[in-house]
């Protein structure tokens, strides 16, 4: 809860600056980005310690069958969106959201998320 949590903050802050057009310099980027997966490799590791062996095998199944299909439609959802005659205004748009790299990573990310919710359920629906 608390890493989904922290990754929606940073992302919604990351966006919101780059539309504000606020850019940090890469040093201060850098210590923020190392400070936020720092404390979440913690959290990670705090939570993957106290899940039973059921638990521990839903996530695994999930990120690889779930998470995996997710990425592959985020990143078929970014080449969607990067061509010009099929959205021709969105060129204006990913620039504005902070650039192609950021988008592209969000919607891949987005895909992981939403796929391994998926293949969480599915795997708990067939065990129970």
């Amino acid at each position: 809860l608390w890493m989904g949590l922290l990754t929606i903050a940073m992302v919604t802050l990351g966006i919101s600056l780059g539309l504000a057009g606020v850019t940090l310099p890469l040093l201060w980027r850098s210590i923020v980005g190392f400070g936020v997966a720092a404390v979440m490799v913690w959290l990670l590791l705090r939570y993957w310690a106290g899940i039973d062996e059921a638990a521990k095998e839903a996530q695994k199944s999930a990120w690889l069958w779930g998470g995996s299909a997710g990425m592959a439609a985020g990143l078929v959802a970014d080449g969607v969106l990067s061509l010009p005659q099929v959205y021709p205004g969105a060129h204006e748009v990913v620039w504005r959201l902070g650039g192609p790299y950021l988008v592209g990573g969000a919607l891949v990310a987005l895909g992981a998320g939403v796929g391994f919710l998926i293949g969480w359920a599915i795997w708990w629906g067939t065990k129970r």
